[in-house]
């Protein structure tokens, strides 16, 4: 990861391939994951995103903050009933987590007339 980061200071390279390289070395490492998928959401690949963070949740469906991210992506590609059934399940591994549950009751509110 250190290798990928210098990289990119000093070249501006792209960063994801080589966060991708560390996240398939380490399948069950979350918060190698969670840089991976911020990475491409901050570099507009929301797609590609979600189909890696979809792959480490059929690895490991128990952590509440990947189900929140997943939420957080679907609601910024406007897939509301999606977005809500991830925050759902981040709030039913969690039950301290605030911000879902915050994320979850903006979401189900209509949009004023």
């Amino acid at each position: 990861m250190m290798r990928v980061s210098l990289a990119h200071i000093r070249t501006g390279a792209d960063m994801a391939p080589g966060m991708r390289e560390a996240a398939m070395a380490s399948p069950t490492h979350w918060p190698t994951w969670r840089r991976y998928v911020l990475e491409l959401d901050r570099t507009d690949r929301r797609a590609e995103a979600l189909r890696e963070l979809r792959a480490f949740l059929d690895r490991q469906a128990f952590r509440a903050e990947s189900w929140a991210m997943l939420g957080d992506l679907l609601a910024k590609e406007h897939d509301t009933p999606r977005a809500i059934a991830a925050f759902t399940e981040a709030t039913a591994l969690d039950v301290h987590d605030a911000e879902s549950r915050k994320r979850l009751a903006i979401l189900k509110t209509p949009p004023a007339p």
